[in-house]
């Protein structure tokens, strides 16, 4: 592929891409608004990626952090897609930001000894991670990776035979884990409303629980579509907990995708004002006003449910180390101590450990992180909507988008060839839907005017 390619997916996507402002300019996004008014179809879409207008909601507050430079010092993405990706990309680099992680991250593992062995069970990361929910050290156990933290509740709680209660579709491992398990997989569908958006059915989650019942998995922000639950769920969530307390099942929360969506996120209260500039405290106070979806506050779900509550974080999204490998559970000393011996010892490395702890006083960079993720995924998905896709609300990183004639194969390969990637959600059990990781604005500006040149071109 050209170096001057932007290639744009990443973890099971494509990015795509809006207008990138000069300083001090006038920040312009696509809008959705305007653009049919008797003109015909194709002049339509033909249009989208090269009209641009004020759209409030899409207007960031932060200079866009700087995207991660190539071998030969150009800001292109490099990503991985499984065996594609890595064909299509040569060596196989793998990254999950669209931005470069801060400079504290890269400097807190430059000086570490590599002969020296991690701790067996970290203490470091766990106490950072303890202060910043405002718990005890003893609630918190540090894995490598979310997907890590996945496979050790299955050892520990899942026995062949139990029931996994979860939405579908649902993140892969999910899937893997239970066959893994010999458990049985009791998928509960999301709901549609009536504007065309996924949301998770929480009563019929409470149904499918039964004494066979050993896990339910909540996905908030769900992945891959990226949506939260909705309010007029959320009321039913205490049902949940006592269902499942009551067959002796622990109700999972899975908040992969937590900065992206929580008002309530990593740089809140004293935390923030702990590690924040005042500079930094003043965007993040404006960013707060952001009309926003906000996903569960897990550690407030949590403590209604302490017994049976586990919540799921990971370093590897909004934190900027996925290549570092670590994420956390929080639970009951009673559960993380169920759980624990099933987490492989020295498993998490000091590098890893290092570079979470200076991630998460990065309050400045995950802020401008979220901020041009929401931009950038608002403005494509509008695009994607002005262009005759369906492609349902997201507050995450990631969203899905509807192949016109449900042949995956062939579109993805002429996104391929116009330099963008994304993923086949069928491994998620959602066949004929793409997904896509949203990137920086120049990804994502590329990535409209691929997907404009394909809907020029597909019949409807």
């Amino acid at each position: 592929m050209s170096s001057t390619t932007i290639a744009c997916a990443f973890s099971g996507g494509s990015m795509v891409g809006t207008l990138c402002p000069l300083p001090g300019s006038r920040r312009v996004v696509l809008s959705p608004t305007g653009l049919s008014n008797g003109r015909d179809h194709i002049s339509r879409r033909a249009n989208v990626a090269s009209r641009a207008t004020a759209y409030p909601d899409s207007l960031p507050l932060f200079p866009e952090p700087p995207s991660i430079p190539s071998d030969d010092g150009e800001a292109v993405r490099r990503m991985a897609l499984g065996d594609v990706s890595r064909r299509f990309f040569g060596n196989g680099y793998v990254t999950i930001s669209p931005y470069d992680a801060p400079q504290s991250v890269h400097r807190a593992s430059t000086h570490l000894d590599p002969t020296a062995y991690p701790e067996k069970y970290d203490t470091d990361a766990r106490a950072d991670i303890a202060t910043m929910l405002g718990v005890a050290d003893e609630h918190i156990l540090v894995t490598a990776g979310g997907t890590a933290g996945i496979g050790s509740i299955f050892r520990s709680l899942v026995r062949p035979g139990d029931d996994v209660v979860m939405e579908q579709p649902n993140y892969t491992p999910y899937y893997n884990e239970a066959d893994l398990a010999q458990a049985r997989v009791v998928a509960v569908p999301l709901s549609m409303d009536l504007s065309g958006n996924y949301c998770t059915d929480i009563r019929a989650m409470i149904a499918a629980i039964t004494p066979r019942t050993r896990l339910v998995v909540l996905c908030d922000p769900h992945n891959p579509v990226g949506a939260t639950i909705p309010n007029d769920q959320r009321r039913y969530l205490p049902d949940v907990y006592a269902a499942a307390k009551c067959v002796g099942a622990k109700v999972l929360i899975d908040q992969a995708f937590y900065e992206y969506a929580g008002s309530h996120d990593v740089m809140s209260d004293e935390y923030a004002l702990q590690h924040a500039s005042p500079q930094e405290l003043r965007l993040h106070e404006a960013a707060a006003r952001y009309p926003q979806e906000s996903c569960l506050d897990g550690t407030a779900e949590w403590r209604r449910a302490p017994d049976t509550v586990i919540v799921l974080r990971t370093g590897s999204k909004g934190l900027s180390c996925a290549g570092f490998r670590i994420g956390w559970l929080l639970g009951a000393k009673e559960t993380i101590d169920i759980v624990k011996p099933h987490v492989a010892a020295y498993s998490v490395t000091t590098y890893a450990v290092k570079a979470l702890c200076a991630s998460l006083k990065e309050v400045y960079h995950i802020r401008a992180i979220v901020d041009w993720n929401r931009r950038n995924r608002r403005c494509l998905q509008h695009a994607m909507r002005d262009l005759g896709f369906e492609t349902p609300h997201s507050d995450s990183s990631c969203i899905v988008m509807k192949v016109p004639d449900g042949r995956v194969e062939p579109f993805l390969a002429a996104l391929q060839e116009r330099g963008v990637l994304a993923r086949d959600a069928t491994e998620y059990r959602m066949p004929g839907y793409l997904r896509f990781a949203i990137g920086t604005s120049a990804e994502t500006e590329h990535a409209i005017r691929a997907l404009t040149d394909l809907a020029a071109r597909e019949p409807r």
